[in-house]
């Protein structure tokens, strides 16, 4: 019984945690971000001059500015930059941040590591010594910088194709002697501040491939999905996780890291959730959860009061049996069929079996009970007597009347039962055992009397056993 109701309640109480969590999830989707300007500076570099060309970086740069065109965007689009041309679309770009309210940065080419920092390589770099990175390259903390400052309630959002496999990193290193271990392979991590994703082609510190085709496996699965109606960057940058993941059988996996604060949609064409509707789903949602609450409640209560009232019934039936045994024991006392003693002796034996057997169910019920009581968030109350007719008291309160334990049985040390055989005639010494036994005429027969002791260490374990093996 007690675990087919722990089943029905766990069913019925889960339903309001699932409710719980939509409303979470539905308070957490803000709003996406509906900008009214939107810019990006797109790089791609191909021809490098003191490093391995690469081969469809200006192709991705040129189909992305496209794309990000067609989504509403300002593009700023650079192709083979050298150092100069790079900074002047950076300083271009940090212009056009002020009034943006989304700016985003694709870059596609060569890229390096130097202690955990990144930087981004023109197309003229030259890194013979360290002291040339800050000269020749151009760092990513910088541009993040630009992106970042006075935009703290903005959207930033950047794309990284540029963890290829790098001859000038190579060389870098060999300048570098001993301090060459703090060239790392590929693009380090970089941690967003509040409102900036960043995307990498592939997990930091590995490097991407560049691909067969006209674009890159990152640049081809992000021109795919980045126009989808209804999808959010979120969704577009998993999509594209899978594509590239396939396409470059596992060796390439997209990495992201995201600090932003609503939902951002490349078709601007996409709907919003205005104050209106969100307030209206949230009060709906607040009162189905309510409802299934209440419900999920009402029927505990319920099982909670069966659940006592069992216990109760428990009790006074083994109150009945204590009652029965009481009379039994009288009736032995002055008893001299010896076939008679024993049929008492067996009935007492069974009565003292049920109460043992009750006690313990009600010990696992009373486990339940408290179980419903702490998912009722109800404290649970001590078997005081004040609850459903005294509510229940545990087997340990139930205490033996020492009086009425059945011959055979020690509180101290389990023996064997004697029971007198069932013959017409008695023999002389079971006779005598049976006077022995009976109280002397006169003597008061005690009533209940309270031990210290649990009525498991009174009653032989085993005494059914021995009681119908003589």
């Amino acid at each position: 019984m007690a675990t087919s109701l722990a089943s029905d309640m766990g069913r019925t109480m889960r339903s309001p945690s699932r409710l719980i969590l939509s409303l979470a999830i539905l308070l957490c989707g803000l709003q996406p971000a509906a900008a009214s300007k939107r810019v990006a500076l797109v790089v791609g570099n191909s021809a490098y001059v003191h490093a391995t060309p690469l081969a469809n970086t200006s192709n991705d740069a040129r189909d992305i500015a496209a794309k990000l065109q067609q989504a509403g965007f300002e593009v700023m689009l650079g192709v083979d930059l050298n150092k100069v041309a790079f900074d002047a679309k950076l300083r271009e770009f940090s212009r056009s941040l002020e009034s943006a309210d989304a700016a985003l940065l694709f870059y596609a080419g060569h890229g390096l590591q130097i202690a955990g920092r990144n930087y981004l390589v023109p197309i003229d770099a030259q890194l013979e010594r360290e002291r040339d990175v800050e000269f020749e390259a151009v760092s990513l903390d910088f541009v993040l910088k630009q992106m970042e400052i006075d935009r703290e309630t903005k959207t930033n959002i950047v794309f990284l194709d540029a963890c290829r496999n790098n001859p000038l990193s190579r060389n870098l290193a060999r300048s570098m002697g001993t301090r060459s271990t703090s060239i790392g392979s590929g693009l380090a991590e970089t941690i967003a501040g509040i409102g900036t994703f960043i995307s990498y082609s592939t997990q930091p510190g590995n490097v991407a491939l560049d691909g067969d085709g006209r674009n890159s496996p990152f640049a081809s699965a992000l021109l795919k999905y980045m126009r989808q109606p209804g999808k959010s960057l979120t969704s577009v940058m998993i999509d594209v996780r899978k594509d590239v993941v396939a396409a470059t059988s596992g060796k390439q996996v997209p990495w992201d890291h995201s600090a932003l604060t609503g939902e951002f949609f490349f078709d601007p064409t996409a709907k919003t959730t205005n104050d209106a509707e969100l307030q209206g789903r949230v009060r709906l949602l607040e009162n189905e959860i309510k409802l299934k609450t209440e419900s999920a409640n009402t029927a505990a209560n319920a099982a909670l009061v069966q659940l006592k009232q069992r216990v109760d019934q428990m009790s006074d039936e083994n109150r009945r049996d204590w009652d029965r045994v009481f009379q039994l024991q009288r009736s032995t006392s002055g008893e001299a069929n010896s076939a008679k003693i024993g049929s008492l002796y067996r009935e007492i034996g069974q009565l003292q079996i049920g109460v043992v057997r009750r006690s313990k169910q009600r010990e696992e019920l009373k486990v339940e009970i408290e179980r419903l009581e702490k998912s009722l968030g109800q404290q649970t109350k001590a078997d005081d007597g004040s609850q459903n007719r005294g509510a229940t008291r545990s087997l340990s309160t139930l205490e033996t009347p020492s009086e009425f334990v059945a011959p055979g049985v020690n509180e101290n040390k389990p023996s064997t039962i004697e029971v007198p055989e069932t013959t017409t005639a008695a023999k002389p010494d079971v006779a005598a055992k049976t006077q022995a036994a009976a109280p002397k005429p006169g003597a008061k027969i005690a009533r209940s009397r309270p031990l210290k002791k649990k009525p498991q260490d009174h009653i032989d374990p085993d005494w059914a056993t021995k009681l119908f093996a003589q």
